[in-house]
């Protein structure tokens, strides 16, 4: 589905698929008890999830009931879940007339660490609501732009709709059908008052709260004829290997961005056509003779976004080590970021064999 060549934004006509019934457990305003007795008797194996890549059902009925982040329907008496996505190229010609795309560049944790992003802006279209008063609602939170001065600055000049419908590990025993906006936009006063929230008129770079509100999120003008968005490139790349980028958890695509692109603790390479990741890790047996039983150091569980994962219990001290580093190296890295133990320290107190 398309648009026409050119449109103002506040007339643009929804292109989003016709959703059908209205989601039940959002029109009824479930409880998660009758969430998960809606789902039973629609013979969707409760028990899966919070199992390996699945998630929690309390968490995927917050994403359904409050957060409306996807929906669910029937579709030939099974049930079906939908997630809509937009993505939008927003284009904005400097003083030389040289086009320019904003790009999300840096994530910014609460302590000041820094994750390469490379991405253009996007979200998510919530249950209810079309691709176009989701991207006018992203722009009056995201950057202060209010709806009525986006009909003055924005114009939407193309837009087209994919649609992929595969099964989700996060969400078993639910096929998910996948719909994502590409939306190319221009700024057509660059030098109106509203758009000081997108650094302009002089293209400077700027902050602005991320999905996480304790997180900024760094943006940049960069040349819209140069091919900058890596994660685009990893998007295409999982896509193509029947692996949706929509459907990870909050971060953990930028984090797999990160590992490949920035910190080079792993790569991504396709095997007889499937893609596999491939990693090195150090894993360290750190031993002592306490009352003279020797004893060995081991992880209890590990924090993960929130969660308390108990897999790793009971496994020794381990830490991903970057493309051609050496293993005396990472076991070094291991030792002060898992443990403060400085490197003087580890050369006087402990024994490597």
């Amino acid at each position: 589905s398309g648009g026409d060549s050119r449109r103002p934004f506040m007339f643009a006509m929804s292109s989003s698929p016709d959703i059908g019934e209205s989601d039940p457990a959002v029109a009824n305003n479930m409880s998660l008890e009758e969430f998960t007795e809606y789902l039973r008797k629609r013979n969707v194996d409760i028990d899966s999830f919070g199992r390996g890549q699945a998630k929690r059902l309390a968490d995927f009925y917050q994403d359904i009931v409050h957060r409306k982040k996807s929906y669910l329907m029937e579709r030939d008496g099974k049930l079906e879940r939908n997630l809509e996505i937009f993505r939008i190229t927003l284009i904005a010609a400097d003083a030389d007339g040289v086009e320019r795309m904003l790009m999300v560049a840096l994530e910014i944790m609460p302590d000041g660490r820094t994750r390469r992003r490379q991405q253009k802006l996007g979200g998510s279209v919530q249950y209810g609501e079309t691709w176009e008063e989701a991207i006018r609602t992203f722009f009056a939170d995201r950057f202060g732009i209010s709806k009525e001065a986006q009909q003055q600055v924005l114009e939407i000049k193309d837009n087209w709709y994919k649609e992929e419908r595969q099964d989700s590990a996060s969400v078993p025993g639910i096929p998910t059908t996948y719909l994502t906006h590409e939306v190319r936009m221009c700024v057509v006063n660059p030098h109106h008052p509203s758009l000081a929230g997108l650094g302009m008129p002089d293209m400077r770079d700027f902050t602005a709260s991320g999905y996480n509100e304790n997180r900024q999120l760094l943006y940049t003008w960069k040349n819209a004829d140069v091919e900058a968005d890596v994660s685009e490139q990893l998007a295409q790349l999982l896509r193509e290997h029947h692996i949706n980028p929509s459907e990870f958890e909050a971060g953990a695509f930028s984090e797999l961005l990160e590992e490949v692109y920035e910190t080079q603790v792993s790569e991504l390479s396709v095997v007889r056509g499937e893609l596999q990741r491939k990693l090195q890790i150090v894993k360290v047996w750190l031993s002592a003779d306490i009352l003279t039983e020797p004893h060995y150091l081991v992880t209890l569980s590990k924090m993960q976004r929130g969660r308390r994962h108990s897999e790793n219990k009971d496994r020794p001290l381990s830490k991903r080590m970057r493309r051609e580093q050496e293993w005396q190296e990472a076991l070094q890295e291991a030792l002060q970021s898992k443990l403060g133990l400085d490197p003087s320290f580890q050369a006087s107190k402990i024994l490597v064999d």
